[in-house]
């Protein structure tokens, strides 16, 4: 069978269409690798995988930049180590609903620095143990501190008003309380008609009031 020169030329020009291919595909995922790196190394986020055990493998190096902490400082060892001791079982808690949903969203937790302060964490785990790439559950944590700060300084602020709206009710209500006694004497009396009206009004306004402070000090409460 003699196989003409032809062939071997389309052949070799083949081979070369397909190595070029190769060297697009290669030069794409080399940048998609590059862009995801930046990524996750710039972001706003931690980016971290864990093993099973909950055992870190890999931190982001922003992790520097949030906690002070190198990747190196946080690889090999438990993420509860890192967590405040109170809020510690609640994340576990909710790092085991990972064997049977896929991804959890765990509310702010407090979690040590290199100055051994607590910042507070949101955290988003999502379990990739099944995926040969990744083989761990891959975490996004966002420092929330600042929110978390200010959402206390608003509740504290809160109780300081209920206390003065407490405090102003009792006071407000005592003075009701007297009106109300007096316009009680004043009805033992012998009054005329227009007095007896004034009484009245005197008496249904006061108790519209007192009516108003007690819904004012039971919206307070909540």
């Amino acid at each position: 069978m003699t196989v003409s020169l032809t062939f071997y030329q389309e052949l070799i020009a083949e081979m070369r269409r397909k190595e070029q291919d190769l060297l697009k595909a290669k030069e794409q995922l080399e940048s998609s690798e590059r862009r995801f790196k930046a990524l996750i190394e710039h972001g706003s986020d931690i980016t971290s995988v864990t093993d099973e055990n909950g055992n870190y493998k890999f931190v982001s190096n922003s992790a520097k930049r949030i906690l002070g902490l190198t990747p190196n400082d946080i690889v090999g060892r438990s993420a509860l180590e890192f967590i405040h001791p109170d809020d510690r079982a609640r994340v576990h808690a909710e790092m085991l609903r990972l064997y049977e949903v896929k991804r959890v969203d765990i509310e702010p937790f407090r979690y040590i620095t290199a100055d051994e302060s607590y910042i507070w964490l949101c955290t988003t785990a999502t379990n990739l143990l099944d995926d040969p790439a990744v083989q761990g559950i891959i975490t996004n944590s966002r420092d929330v501190t600042s929110y978390k700060e200010s959402l206390c300084k608003i509740n504290e602020q809160n109780l300081k008003l209920k206390d003065i709206a407490w405090t102003q009710s009792h006071e407000v209500r005592t003075f009701i309380a007297r009106i109300i006694s007096l316009v009680e004497l004043l009805k033992q009396e012998t009054l005329t008609p227009e007095q007896q009206e004034l009484c009245q009004y005197i008496s249904s306004s006061t108790n519209d009031l007192d009516k108003a402070v007690r819904e004012i000090v039971n919206n307070a409460a909540f």
